[in-house]
């Protein structure tokens, strides 16, 4: 059995630091993942809210054209009527 006292090999103590070091790295490299990870899902909330917001604006810009036409109809449909009022009371004064 080895003494707690002795000194351990020089390949053991590299081996050993080589480990603590790699363990470190990879400690730090999981949590900047776990970081970007979380990065990107506030990314993707955000770009959901805007599209979703997009969407409502389709809904009224879709009523405000519907409410255009219609407007415009009814101007042309009262333009027309006029001129066959206009043209009735001249026909009918001849």
């Amino acid at each position: 059995m080895a003494d707690p006292g002795q000194s351990l090999a020089p390949g053991a103590i590299e081996l050993s630091f080589f480990e603590k070091e790699r363990e470190r790295l990879l400690n730090e490299i999981t949590e900047e993942f776990e970081q970007a990870l979380a990065s990107t899902n506030t990314l993707n909330r955000r770009i959901e809210e805007v599209v979703g917001v997009g969407k409502e604006f389709r809904t009224i810009a879709a009523l405000w054209d519907q409410f255009s036409r219609i407007v415009k109809e009814g101007a042309e449909g009262l333009d027309a009527a006029e001129e066959l009022a206009e043209e009735g009371a001249s026909g009918q004064r001849g």
